[in-house]
């Protein structure tokens, strides 16, 4: 039994996808992707819920399109986009991927393929799902496993997967580096994590292959010219893994042709100072709140006619998630 693990994935129109790429897949009988964004049936006259950051979606047709193409079997939907558009897209995309035989990560996950079976557990920081009671379904606070009872019980011999971190950085912080220090004491047989959009070096942790960021699979939102990522094939039976690389240019995915080596090292990448005087800079310039802003949503919010009370507080286009600012400050 192979899974293959593909990165962040938004679409907006279609991707064309090299017949190398679909070859390796074939390899797999479960491919599970991070869906990073609702998926729209129109744009026109839809009007986004979220009022602060960044704003996504996938292209019905286009994502459905490249889903069935490459065969993904699982998507994530725990992550910090999906109430872009609100409750009622958010419930639509699960209508969609249900009616095209998709499943959906939930918290706790069997993989099974014929007689072979292995527990996923998905988890994260999805902010955004403050309002939505729902979300507890599709994943588990990482701040949450650290207080998990008998997680020797729970996570070993399993799959870790969850999606936090820091965008566009190439280490980690001291806290993201003792998170994957406390996950891998208690053995599951590899961890794999989403949310930098782009690609971190793999490490082992006491034998535990641990991949802090897989970068994107097909990020190609507003015509972002190139994303890169890893494809991720684990093997259930033997705990072999094959790494490759993937690329989008121009909406063409290509794989390359080079395994990457995820065993070359025995402890993660962290944070420069350099990295940390850029990210307390980032911080410091976008993270700043509107007061005039806050006040009126708070008004809103308190005479019933805002539903999202995350906008009182947020206003980062550059979201830094709030569990590093200890780090960074």
């Amino acid at each position: 039994m192979k899974i293959a693990f593909l990165g962040d994935m938004v679409v907006d129109r279609a991707v064309s996808v090299d017949p190398d790429v679909l070859r390796f897949l074939s390899k797999a009988g479960c491919i599970i992707v991070n869906l990073e964004g609702i998926i729209l049936d129109k744009v026109v006259g839809v009007s986004p819920f979220k009022t602060y950051g960044s704003v996504i979606y996938n292209d019905r047709d286009a994502v459905m399109r490249l889903i069935e193409t490459v065969g993904i079997t699982h998507v994530n939907l725990y992550n910090n986009h999906m109430i872009d558009y609100g409750e009622g897209q958010f419930e639509r995309t699960l209508e969609i991927l249900s009616k095209a035989g998709i499943n959906v990560l939930t918290h706790k996950t069997k993989l099974k393929i014929g007689a072979e079976s292995i527990q996923l557990y998905n988890s994260g920081l999805a902010e955004t799902f403050g309002i939505y009671d729902v979300s507890r379904k599709f994943g588990q606070n990482i701040n949450d496993m650290l207080l998990e009872k008998n997680p020797e019980e729970r996570w070993a011999g399993s799959i870790i997967h969850t999606h936090f971190g820091i965008e566009q950085v190439n280490g980690l912080s001291e806290y993201e580096s003792r998170w994957f220090d406390f996950i891998a004491q208690f053995k599951p047989r590899i961890i794999v994590r989403h949310h930098p959009h782009c690609v971190q070096q793999p490490f082992q942790l006491d034998g535990v292959p641990c991949f802090p960021s897989i970068g994107d699979f097909a990020f190609n939102f507003n015509r972002k010219k190139t994303s890169k990522g890893l494809i991720v094939m684990f093997d259930v039976a033997d705990s072999s893994i094959d790494c490759r690389t993937i690329e989008c240019t121009q909406y063409q995915l290509r794989i390359g042709s080079d395994q990457v080596n995820f065993q070359a090292r025995s402890a993660p990448t962290l944070l420069s100072k350099e990295e940390y005087r850029e990210l307390r800079a980032r911080y410091l310039s976008e993270y700043r709140e509107d007061g005039l802003k806050s006040f009126k949503k708070g008004v809103k919010y308190f005479l019933g006619k805002e539903k999202q009370e995350h906008v009182l507080s947020m206003s980062s286009k550059h979201f830094i998630q709030p569990y590093v600012l200890s780090d960074i400050l």
